[in-house]
């Protein structure tokens, strides 16, 4: 009898300890990263600041594109500057959207868990640059109905612009940073 009751113990010790190990606490969801500002630090960057969550590990930035929010970056810090990027084409004078999401995981990276975010996010207006019109601006023909224009480039300028004018309307040949075009 006593060895059937050392028995009984061991199994019930054994599986104490097997159901033990197979629950594992619930990671607690962050609560909202509360958005402090966006403010523009360049005619194509963006600096993103929020409140310090409660259970974050790391913060998720998201910019609105075409009506979505799209990831930017991630960071462990309570701030974020955001540029240029082939995700996000940051354009002088333009208005864009940001929002930031918290989240929590474990030690071994297998669990994730979201908090909520701000679905109307943060507006920032990027400045337009204040640049001087292009110097030394030159035509030459090279043939007959073929000519070149070139300028000097401006300082701060990240491309250029060239029109022509066609039956009283302005037409774009070409945008870009070259500083000459030919015309055929």
């Amino acid at each position: 009898m006593k060895k059937l009751k050392h028995i009984a113990m061991g199994l019930f010790l054994m599986l104490m300890l097997l159901s033990a190990a197979s629950v594992q606490a619930a990671l607690p969801t962050p609560t909202l990263a509360k958005l402090v500002s966006a403010q523009a630090t360049g005619c194509a960057s963006v600096r993103i600041t929020w409140e310090k969550a409660e259970n974050a590990f790391y913060y998720r930035v998201y910019g609105m594109v075409d009506g979505k929010y799209v990831g930017l970056g991630v960071t462990q810090g309570t701030s974020m500057e955001v540029k240029s990027s082939e995700t996000m084409p940051l354009i002088p004078g333009k208005t864009y959207q940001f929002t930031v999401r918290s989240y929590n995981r474990n030690a071994d990276k297998t669990e994730v868990v979201m908090g909520p975010y701000d679905r109307n996010g943060l507006k920032v207006t990027l400045p337009k640059p204040d640049l001087p019109a292009v110097g030394n601006l030159t035509a030459t023909s090279l043939d007959y109905n073929k000519n070149k224009i070139s300028w000097d480039p401006v300082p701060g300028a990240q491309g250029y612009r060239v029109y022509y004018r066609k039956d009283g309307k302005l037409v774009g040949l070409v945008k870009g940073p070259a500083t000459s075009y030919t015309h055929v």
